[in-house]
């Protein structure tokens, strides 16, 4: 398992399809990833 850091800034689209990849919660487009760090976060 890979080491996490905590830190108060958004995500870019690569960093959130990463992170979205190593807890689990599966793939998504970049599209998809665009939207949820705009809306979600």
């Amino acid at each position: 398992m890979e080491n996490l850091k905590i830190i108060e800034k958004l995500p870019n689209i690569a960093q959130y399809i990463k992170l979205r990849k190593m807890v689990g919660w599966g793939t998504v487009d970049i599209e998809t990833a665009r939207r949820g760090i705009n809306y979600g976060i």
